[in-house]
């Protein structure tokens, strides 16, 4: 690696070229609450060629109002150890 101003530099470039991993961000259905969706995210980075695999997961979540922030949606998402939760909460 080349071209990088700092050690956080080098080590992203490594990682993107060895092994590249993303957070996803996304939505799942809510019943019962203000709003009819509620927004998620992984709570750390999962390997790129998982992400379709990571998302069609939550094509069949469909949470219960009330919600809370940080709750668990979907646990150990395509076994990364990863799981999707809430950011935000809903009544």
């Amino acid at each position: 690696m080349s071209g990088n101003s700092c050690a956080r530099g080098e080590e992203y470039g490594v990682g993107e070229a060895v092994r590249p991993v993303r957070v996803i961000t996304s939505t799942v259905v809510v019943e019962g609450a203000m709003l009819p969706r509620c927004p998620v995210r992984t709570n750390g980075a999962i390997p790129k060629d998982k992400i379709m695999e990571a998302m069609k997961t939550l094509d069949s979540v469909l949470l219960k109002a009330p919600v809370k922030y940080g709750q668990i949606v979907v646990e150990n998402v395509c076994e990364t150890g990863i799981d999707f939760v809430t950011t935000r909460e809903l009544f």
